[in-house]
């Protein structure tokens, strides 16, 4: 079983918001280009299935790589890693540090890196459950980053970018990196 690990493409800005209203963020038109073109990239790959986050980014990049021909499922447990859901601007990146230092550390209303990294591979764990062989995920940054850096015990948090693929592949009951953070695919 192939799994896609996609963080969404370039969403409008959301620098000065609380989490609740930077959740509801859409992809700006320069990621509406990159959606586009990363579904270009992925439709070789013959996906069969699509697990989403459903804010509206994830879901907006999930439909373009979809086109209306490859079923869509949301799942709550994709959403963005939460280190604070009240805290803005330099607090929040402060929040968001703190958690990457201390991967157990809970900001105020916030989510720790663990526990959201523990979120993102229940989700996993259920997608390998699926009939099909080739699913995406479409998610979201700091927790594909938290979900990667557990799931693998990487040392370093690896960066994941914008319209990004992660390849993991499922066998023998076992995951395994393909690569990690593609952003072109051959």
């Amino acid at each position: 079983m192939l799994l896609y690990i996609i963080r969404h493409a370039k969403s409008l800005p959301r620098d000065g918001m609380q989490y609740a209203q930077a959740s509801n963020v859409s992809l700006s038109p320069e990621g509406a280009v990159q959606a586009e073109n990363l579904a270009k990239r992925l439709k070789k790959e013959n996906i069969e299935h699509i697990i989403s986050s459903p804010f509206p980014r994830a879901k907006e990049t999930a439909e373009f790589i979809s086109d209306k021909n490859i079923p869509i499922s949301f799942d709550e447990r994709l959403i963005e890693q939460a280190p604070s859901k009240t805290l803005i601007g330099a607090d929040f990146k402060k929040a968001k540090k703190q958690t990457r230092e201390n991967r157990n550390f809970i900001p105020e209303n916030g989510e720790s890196f663990n526990t959201s990294a523990e979120r993102f591979l229940r989700a996993l764990q259920d997608a390998i459950n699926f009939p099909n062989n080739k699913i995406a995920i479409v998610s979201h940054a700091l927790i594909i980053e938290a979900a990667l850096t557990n799931l693998f015990n990487l040392k370093e948090i690896p960066k994941i970018e914008e319209a990004s693929v992660t390849l993991l592949e499922y066998k023998d009951k076992k995951f395994n990196i393909v690569y990690i953070n593609k952003t072109k695919l051959s």
